[in-house]
């Protein structure tokens, strides 16, 4: 009996510490999100870039900081004063179908919902200097849906403006 005991103690613990293990490495990765790198809708390229989005609204402008499928990088400790950062995020998931993902009234999809939440979190985490109005306002969004495998993909830019306070 009370080696019975161990033995299923033993496994219990091993299954715990092998779940232990198997969740930190999952963690680093987002579930269904194709991770190409080198995709042109996640990450834009160096220099004039033009958006590859066949549907965007507001205006698109070059980048200060790039978020490609929410892997944030290092981000300065405050926004310069006055000016402003552009930041370019972008998010992909596999999905069942491109309806409601593509098309002109489809810029408000869960994808592109999830890209803006992190633009504005990456925003969240620069300070303004002491003595500065911090805001922050979307200004562009683009988003594609792919059927190789079927993707959908979008990208939001917001831009955190500091403004010397008055």
């Amino acid at each position: 009996m009370l080696r019975r005991l161990i033995r299923w103690t033993l496994i219990a613990l091993a299954a715990a510490a092998a779940w232990r293990f198997l969740a930190s490495r999952l963690s680093r990765v987002a579930p269904g999100l194709p991770l190409d790198e080198l995709n042109p809708y996640l990450a834009p390229g160096p220099g004039s870039w033009t958006p590859p989005f066949p549907d965007q609204q507001g205006t698109y402008e070059e980048y200060d900081i790039v978020v490609p499928a929410g892997r944030v990088p290092a981000l300065p400790q405050s926004a310069p004063c006055p000016g402003a950062l552009v930041i370019y995020a972008s998010w992909a998931e596999l999905v069942a179908s491109c309806d409601g993902y593509d098309g002109p009234g489809s810029g408000l999809n869960p994808v592109a919902a999830t890209a803006s939440a992190i633009a504005h979190a990456t925003a969240a985490r620069i300070a303004c200097p002491d003595g500065c109005t911090r805001r922050v306002e979307e200004i562009w969004r683009g988003w594609a849906c792919d059927n190789r495998p079927l993707t959908a993909y979008a990208a939001v830019e917001v831009r955190l403006t500091c403004d010397a306070s008055a």
